[in-house]
């Protein structure tokens, strides 16, 4: 089950906001972002800013280019983990 996330919800590092599926003992909250890709890092790897949220992505990020390219102005759905401030990626759909 994720969550969906809106603009005033990044703002709490040491626990999970109501829009968050928090996994007790784990530290963990699972959640959805979509929005425009405002700043993606050099190449694929790194931090990438979508609309305003710091979303890291790794070598083990799945991006599904089938609509179009993971670039500045895309429109994408990412699932991932809330870890602080940043979400760790671990699917990234255009």
């Amino acid at each position: 089950m994720r969550f969906e996330i809106n603009d005033n919800v990044l703002n709490s590092t040491t626990r999970c906001r109501k829009n968050f599926q928090y996994l007790p003992g784990t530290g963990q909250c699972l959640c959805k972002l979509t929005g425009t890709v405002e700043k993606p890092p050099e190449g694929t790897d790194g931090i990438w800013i979508v609309n305003g949220k710091q979303v890291l992505v790794t070598k083990n990020t799945v991006i599904n280019e089938k609509h179009d390219r993971a670039a500045v102005g895309a429109y994408v759905k990412i699932e991932g983990d809330l870890s602080g401030r940043t979400i760790m990626a671990y699917e990234i759909e255009v």
